[in-house]
Protein backbone atom coordinates (compact mmCIF):
# COMPACT_ATOMS: atom_id res chain seq x y z
CA UNK A 1 0.00 0.00 0.00
CA UNK A 2 1.46 3.05 -1.13
CA UNK A 3 1.27 6.14 1.07
CA UNK A 4 -0.39 9.64 -1.01
CA UNK A 5 1.45 13.28 -0.53
CA UNK A 6 0.11 16.05 1.31
CA UNK A 7 -2.50 18.10 -1.47
CA UNK A 8 -0.10 20.76 -2.74
CA UNK A 9 -1.42 24.06 -0.74
CA UNK A 10 -1.52 26.32 -4.44
CA UNK A 11 -4.09 23.74 -5.44
CA UNK A 12 -6.34 24.12 -2.88
CA UNK A 13 -9.66 25.96 -3.88
CA UNK A 14 -9.83 29.94 -2.47
CA UNK A 15 -12.98 31.14 -1.54
CA UNK A 16 -15.09 33.30 -4.58
CA UNK A 17 -13.39 36.50 -5.40
CA UNK A 18 -15.58 39.18 -4.80
CA UNK A 19 -15.91 41.72 -7.96
CA UNK A 20 -17.76 44.69 -7.03
CA UNK A 21 -17.75 46.58 -10.20
CA UNK A 22 -19.40 43.37 -11.77
CA UNK A 23 -22.41 44.24 -9.34
CA UNK A 24 -22.79 47.43 -9.56
CA UNK A 25 -21.44 49.40 -12.77
CA UNK A 26 -19.70 53.21 -12.73
CA UNK A 27 -22.28 55.25 -14.36
CA UNK A 28 -19.79 57.29 -16.13
CA UNK A 29 -18.15 54.24 -17.60
CA UNK A 30 -21.03 54.46 -20.44
CA UNK A 31 -20.69 57.91 -20.78
CA UNK A 32 -16.44 57.56 -21.17
CA UNK A 33 -16.96 55.16 -24.00
CA UNK A 34 -19.31 57.32 -25.92
CA UNK A 35 -17.05 60.23 -25.86
CA UNK A 36 -14.24 57.78 -27.37
CA UNK A 37 -15.75 56.76 -29.89
CA UNK A 38 -17.17 60.22 -30.65
CA UNK A 39 -13.69 61.96 -30.89
CA UNK A 40 -12.77 58.79 -33.59
CA UNK A 41 -15.35 59.57 -35.61
CA UNK A 42 -15.04 63.56 -35.22
CA UNK A 43 -10.83 62.56 -36.10
CA UNK A 44 -12.06 60.50 -39.17
CA UNK A 45 -14.69 62.73 -40.48
CA UNK A 46 -11.89 65.94 -39.86
CA UNK A 47 -9.36 64.14 -41.41
CA UNK A 48 -11.72 63.11 -44.75
CA UNK A 49 -12.80 66.89 -45.40
CA UNK A 50 -9.15 68.10 -44.99
CA UNK A 51 -8.02 65.02 -47.49
CA UNK A 52 -11.09 66.87 -49.42
CA UNK A 53 -9.89 70.73 -49.14
CA UNK A 54 -6.38 69.49 -49.91
CA UNK A 55 -7.74 67.57 -53.20
CA UNK A 56 -9.73 70.11 -54.06
CA UNK A 57 -7.34 73.26 -53.51
CA UNK A 58 -4.88 71.47 -56.34
CA UNK A 59 -4.91 73.36 -59.80
CA UNK A 60 -5.76 71.14 -62.60
CA UNK A 61 -5.16 72.07 -66.23
CA UNK A 62 -8.68 72.87 -67.72
CA UNK A 63 -9.70 72.91 -70.92
CA UNK A 64 -8.77 70.32 -73.60
CA UNK A 65 -5.33 69.05 -74.08
CA UNK A 66 -4.62 68.00 -77.57
CA UNK A 67 -2.08 65.50 -78.11
CA UNK A 68 0.96 66.74 -80.46
CA UNK A 69 3.75 64.43 -79.50
CA UNK A 70 3.91 60.88 -78.85
CA UNK A 71 7.42 59.10 -78.87
CA UNK A 72 7.89 55.49 -78.39
CA UNK A 73 10.61 54.83 -79.94
CA UNK A 74 9.78 51.30 -81.54
CA UNK A 75 12.01 51.96 -85.00
CA UNK A 76 15.75 51.22 -84.77
CA UNK A 77 16.74 54.61 -85.35
CA UNK A 78 16.24 58.19 -83.78
CA UNK A 79 13.53 60.18 -85.74
CA UNK A 80 15.48 63.39 -86.51
CA UNK A 81 12.28 65.05 -88.05
CA UNK A 82 11.66 65.37 -84.45
CA UNK A 83 14.84 65.42 -82.77
CA UNK A 84 17.54 67.23 -83.02
CA UNK A 85 21.06 67.30 -81.64
CA UNK A 86 22.64 69.83 -80.29
CA UNK A 87 26.63 69.63 -81.01
CA UNK A 88 29.21 71.45 -78.56
CA UNK A 89 31.98 71.79 -76.11
CA UNK A 90 30.95 74.91 -74.67
CA UNK A 91 28.69 73.21 -71.65
CA UNK A 92 25.16 75.35 -72.45
CA UNK A 93 25.50 78.16 -69.84
CA UNK A 94 26.04 75.44 -67.10
CA UNK A 95 29.76 75.00 -67.65
CA UNK A 96 29.65 71.17 -68.05
CA UNK A 97 32.16 68.96 -68.66
CA UNK A 98 30.91 67.27 -71.76
CA UNK A 99 30.89 66.99 -75.61
CA UNK A 100 28.00 66.84 -77.17
CA UNK A 101 28.22 64.48 -79.94
CA UNK A 102 25.84 62.66 -82.45
CA UNK A 103 27.67 59.13 -82.62
CA UNK A 104 25.91 55.94 -81.67
CA UNK A 105 28.15 55.61 -78.59
CA UNK A 106 26.01 58.46 -76.82
CA UNK A 107 22.64 57.93 -78.79
CA UNK A 108 20.82 54.72 -79.62
CA UNK A 109 17.63 52.67 -79.57
CA UNK A 110 17.56 49.53 -78.46
CA UNK A 111 14.05 46.91 -77.17
CA UNK A 112 11.79 50.35 -77.84
CA UNK A 113 14.15 52.70 -75.62
CA UNK A 114 16.41 55.97 -76.13
CA UNK A 115 19.49 55.45 -74.72
CA UNK A 116 21.92 58.03 -73.53
CA UNK A 117 25.07 56.88 -72.39
CA UNK A 118 27.68 59.26 -70.55
CA UNK A 119 31.14 57.87 -72.13
CA UNK A 120 34.72 58.59 -71.88
CA UNK A 121 36.31 60.95 -74.16
CA UNK A 122 39.73 59.14 -73.41
CA UNK A 123 37.85 56.04 -75.19
CA UNK A 124 38.09 58.88 -78.49
CA UNK A 125 41.71 60.45 -78.29
CA UNK A 126 43.12 58.98 -75.49
CA UNK A 127 43.78 60.33 -72.08
CA UNK A 128 47.15 61.81 -72.30
CA UNK A 129 45.65 64.41 -75.50
CA UNK A 130 43.06 65.44 -72.83
CA UNK A 131 45.26 67.11 -70.89
CA UNK A 132 48.02 68.28 -72.93
CA UNK A 133 48.82 69.31 -76.50
CA UNK A 134 45.40 68.41 -78.59
CA UNK A 135 42.84 69.98 -80.42
CA UNK A 136 39.45 68.99 -81.27
CA UNK A 137 36.88 70.20 -83.29
CA UNK A 138 33.32 68.99 -83.14
CA UNK A 139 31.74 67.82 -86.53
CA UNK A 140 28.75 69.84 -87.43
CA UNK A 141 28.58 72.18 -84.24
CA UNK A 142 25.93 73.86 -83.65
CA UNK A 143 26.58 76.49 -81.14
CA UNK A 144 29.47 79.15 -82.60
CA UNK A 145 30.01 80.91 -80.09
CA UNK A 146 29.91 81.31 -75.55
CA UNK A 147 29.22 84.68 -74.02
CA UNK A 148 30.38 84.48 -70.46
CA UNK A 149 28.25 87.51 -68.96
CA UNK A 150 30.39 87.56 -65.67
CA UNK A 151 33.62 88.51 -67.40
CA UNK A 152 34.71 91.05 -69.27
CA UNK A 153 36.27 88.45 -71.80
CA UNK A 154 35.44 88.28 -75.49
CA UNK A 155 33.35 85.32 -76.81
CA UNK A 156 34.78 81.80 -77.33
CA UNK A 157 34.41 79.35 -79.77
CA UNK A 158 32.21 76.26 -78.36
CA UNK A 159 32.65 73.92 -81.67
CA UNK A 160 36.33 72.69 -80.15
CA UNK A 161 39.00 72.88 -77.23
CA UNK A 162 42.51 72.71 -77.34
CA UNK A 163 44.32 70.75 -74.10
CA UNK A 164 47.55 72.63 -72.28
CA UNK A 165 49.22 71.61 -69.73
CA UNK A 166 50.59 75.24 -68.24
CA UNK A 167 47.47 76.89 -68.78
CA UNK A 168 45.26 74.37 -66.99
CA UNK A 169 42.77 74.06 -70.59
CA UNK A 170 41.92 70.53 -70.78
CA UNK A 171 39.54 68.59 -73.43
CA UNK A 172 35.66 67.87 -72.18
CA UNK A 173 36.80 64.62 -70.42
CA UNK A 174 33.35 63.35 -71.12
CA UNK A 175 31.42 62.73 -74.38
CA UNK A 176 27.36 62.45 -74.47
CA UNK A 177 24.62 63.95 -76.43
CA UNK A 178 21.89 66.80 -76.55
CA UNK A 179 18.57 66.08 -78.12
CA UNK A 180 15.58 68.87 -78.81
CA UNK A 181 12.25 69.41 -80.49
CA UNK A 182 13.23 73.21 -81.11
CA UNK A 183 12.69 72.74 -84.79
CA UNK A 184 10.19 70.33 -84.41
CA UNK A 185 7.41 70.87 -81.57
CA UNK A 186 6.52 73.21 -78.93
CA UNK A 187 3.43 74.07 -76.37
CA UNK A 188 2.75 76.83 -74.74
CA UNK A 189 0.76 75.88 -71.89
CA UNK A 190 -0.37 71.95 -71.81
CA UNK A 191 1.32 69.11 -70.09
CA UNK A 192 4.63 66.92 -70.64
CA UNK A 193 5.32 63.43 -69.42
CA UNK A 194 8.13 61.32 -69.82
CA UNK A 195 9.03 57.88 -68.57
CA UNK A 196 12.53 57.41 -67.85
CA UNK A 197 15.39 55.70 -65.95
CA UNK A 198 17.87 58.65 -64.71
CA UNK A 199 21.70 57.45 -65.10
CA UNK A 200 23.48 56.13 -61.70
CA UNK A 201 26.79 57.47 -61.31
CA UNK A 202 28.92 60.20 -59.75
CA UNK A 203 28.21 63.96 -61.00
CA UNK A 204 26.19 62.80 -63.61
CA UNK A 205 23.27 65.17 -64.34
CA UNK A 206 20.23 64.23 -66.42
CA UNK A 207 17.42 65.88 -68.07
CA UNK A 208 15.34 66.75 -64.65
CA UNK A 209 17.28 69.05 -62.86
CA UNK A 210 14.95 70.27 -60.31
CA UNK A 211 14.71 67.65 -57.47
CA UNK A 212 17.15 67.13 -54.26
CA UNK A 213 20.80 67.30 -55.31
CA UNK A 214 23.00 64.33 -56.82
CA UNK A 215 22.99 61.85 -54.21
CA UNK A 216 19.25 61.78 -53.85
CA UNK A 217 18.41 61.15 -56.82
CA UNK A 218 20.73 58.65 -57.69
CA UNK A 219 19.54 56.57 -54.80
CA UNK A 220 15.70 57.25 -55.51
CA UNK A 221 15.50 56.92 -59.39
CA UNK A 222 18.05 55.57 -61.07
CA UNK A 223 17.12 51.69 -60.38
CA UNK A 224 13.85 51.84 -62.17
CA UNK A 225 11.49 53.29 -64.53
CA UNK A 226 9.40 56.99 -63.50
CA UNK A 227 7.07 58.85 -64.91
CA UNK A 228 8.09 62.42 -64.98
CA UNK A 229 5.29 65.29 -65.63
CA UNK A 230 5.13 68.43 -66.25
CA UNK A 231 1.61 70.28 -65.84
CA UNK A 232 1.67 74.11 -66.81
CA UNK A 233 -1.01 76.92 -67.65
CA UNK A 234 -1.10 80.42 -66.83
CA UNK A 235 -1.65 80.23 -63.39
CA UNK A 236 0.51 77.33 -62.25
CA UNK A 237 3.42 75.31 -63.09
CA UNK A 238 3.80 71.62 -61.65
CA UNK A 239 6.34 69.00 -61.67
CA UNK A 240 6.13 65.50 -60.12
CA UNK A 241 7.16 62.09 -60.21
CA UNK A 242 4.36 59.04 -60.76
CA UNK A 243 1.54 61.21 -58.54
CA UNK A 244 0.80 64.42 -58.00
CA UNK A 245 1.42 63.77 -54.55
CA UNK A 246 5.60 63.72 -55.03
CA UNK A 247 5.66 67.16 -56.53
CA UNK A 248 9.20 68.59 -57.25
CA UNK A 249 8.19 71.90 -57.97
CA UNK A 250 4.21 73.59 -57.34
CA UNK A 251 4.23 77.28 -58.32
CA UNK A 252 1.25 78.82 -58.67
CA UNK A 253 1.93 82.53 -60.32
CA UNK A 254 0.37 84.69 -58.23
CA UNK A 255 3.48 86.88 -58.00
CA UNK A 256 5.82 88.31 -60.72
CA UNK A 257 8.95 86.41 -61.11
CA UNK A 258 10.92 89.43 -60.83
CA UNK A 259 9.40 90.20 -57.54
CA UNK A 260 10.33 86.74 -56.26
CA UNK A 261 14.07 87.56 -56.92
CA UNK A 262 13.99 90.52 -54.03
CA UNK A 263 16.57 92.03 -56.70
CA UNK A 264 18.01 95.57 -55.36
CA UNK A 265 16.41 98.45 -56.92
CA UNK A 266 20.59 99.56 -57.81
CA UNK A 267 23.56 97.25 -58.50
CA UNK A 268 27.51 98.15 -58.92
CA UNK A 269 29.19 97.93 -61.64
CA UNK A 270 33.29 98.61 -61.44
CA UNK A 271 32.97 102.64 -60.77
CA UNK A 272 29.09 102.49 -62.47
CA UNK A 273 25.76 102.36 -60.93
CA UNK A 274 23.07 100.50 -62.47
CA UNK A 275 19.74 100.96 -61.90
CA UNK A 276 17.87 97.10 -62.41
CA UNK A 277 15.25 97.26 -65.31
CA UNK A 278 12.13 94.08 -64.81
CA UNK A 279 12.29 92.48 -68.03
CA UNK A 280 9.24 91.26 -68.01
CA UNK A 281 7.15 94.66 -67.41
CA UNK A 282 4.79 94.31 -70.05
CA UNK A 283 4.45 90.92 -69.72
CA UNK A 284 1.75 88.78 -68.38
CA UNK A 285 1.24 87.38 -64.75
CA UNK A 286 3.46 84.30 -65.71
CA UNK A 287 5.97 85.66 -67.62
CA UNK A 288 8.46 84.55 -68.74
CA UNK A 289 6.35 81.31 -68.56
CA UNK A 290 3.95 83.18 -71.29
CA UNK A 291 5.95 81.66 -74.44
CA UNK A 292 5.98 78.67 -76.63
CA UNK A 293 8.63 76.04 -74.97
CA UNK A 294 10.13 73.06 -76.26
CA UNK A 295 12.08 70.19 -74.99
CA UNK A 296 15.63 68.63 -74.20
CA UNK A 297 16.81 65.96 -73.01
CA UNK A 298 20.67 65.22 -72.23
CA UNK A 299 23.28 63.87 -69.57
CA UNK A 300 25.30 66.55 -68.37
CA UNK A 301 28.17 66.09 -66.35
CA UNK A 302 29.65 68.35 -63.75
CA UNK A 303 29.40 71.76 -64.15
CA UNK A 304 30.29 74.94 -62.13
CA UNK A 305 26.45 76.04 -61.83
CA UNK A 306 26.15 74.99 -58.04
CA UNK A 307 24.36 72.29 -58.81
CA UNK A 308 26.85 70.26 -56.84
CA UNK A 309 27.84 72.04 -53.91
CA UNK A 310 31.53 72.60 -53.35
CA UNK A 311 33.06 70.47 -51.01
CA UNK A 312 30.01 67.75 -50.44
CA UNK A 313 30.26 64.04 -51.69
CA UNK A 314 34.25 64.14 -52.55
CA UNK A 315 33.81 66.58 -55.12
CA UNK A 316 36.83 66.78 -56.86
CA UNK A 317 37.00 70.46 -58.38
CA UNK A 318 35.39 74.28 -57.12
CA UNK A 319 33.17 76.08 -59.46
CA UNK A 320 35.25 79.00 -58.94
CA UNK A 321 38.22 77.54 -59.96
CA UNK A 322 39.97 78.69 -63.47
CA UNK A 323 40.88 74.95 -63.67
CA UNK A 324 37.61 73.27 -62.59
CA UNK A 325 37.59 71.31 -65.55
CA UNK A 326 41.06 70.11 -65.50
CA UNK A 327 40.79 68.66 -61.88
CA UNK A 328 37.44 66.90 -62.73
CA UNK A 329 39.68 65.20 -65.81
CA UNK A 330 42.16 64.55 -63.33
CA UNK A 331 40.64 62.83 -60.55
CA UNK A 332 39.27 60.68 -63.58
CA UNK A 333 39.80 57.36 -62.00
CA UNK A 334 37.67 58.12 -59.08
CA UNK A 335 34.52 59.34 -60.77
CA UNK A 336 34.59 56.69 -63.18
CA UNK A 337 34.78 53.95 -60.84
CA UNK A 338 31.39 54.51 -59.62
CA UNK A 339 30.07 54.55 -62.99
CA UNK A 340 28.05 50.94 -64.01
CA UNK A 341 29.95 49.02 -67.37
CA UNK A 342 26.61 48.18 -68.39
CA UNK A 343 25.16 50.52 -70.55
CA UNK A 344 21.39 50.62 -68.85
CA UNK A 345 22.45 51.34 -65.33
CA UNK A 346 24.63 54.11 -66.43
CA UNK A 347 22.42 56.13 -69.35
CA UNK A 348 19.61 57.61 -69.06
CA UNK A 349 16.68 55.49 -70.52
CA UNK A 350 13.42 56.76 -71.85
CA UNK A 351 10.82 54.21 -72.34
CA UNK A 352 8.26 57.84 -74.04
CA UNK A 353 7.63 60.65 -74.60
CA UNK A 354 4.42 62.42 -74.58
CA UNK A 355 3.27 66.23 -75.34
CA UNK A 356 -0.16 67.67 -75.02
CA UNK A 357 -0.95 71.46 -76.09
CA UNK A 358 -3.93 73.09 -73.99
CA UNK A 359 -6.27 73.76 -77.25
Amino acid sequence: MSVMDPPDASLVPLSEIEKPWVKQKDPHSRWAYYITYAVAVLGIVASGIRCYFGWAQVPRIKGKLCLILDEEFNGSQLDETIWEYELSTGGFGDQEFQITTASSNDTFIRDGSLYIPPTLTSDVIGRATIMDGYTYNVTGCTTALINDASTSSPPTSSCGAVSNHSTGAVINPVMSSRLTTKQSKNIQFGRVEIRAKIPNGDWINEVWRTYGWWTQRRSSYADDFHTYALEWTQDFLRIYVDSRLHHMLDLRFNVPFFDRGNFPPVVTNGTDKIVLQNPWVHGTADAPFDKPFYLIMDVAVGGTNGWFPDNEGGKPWIDGAQNAMQRFALAQDEWYATWPKNDFSRALVVDYVKMWQLC
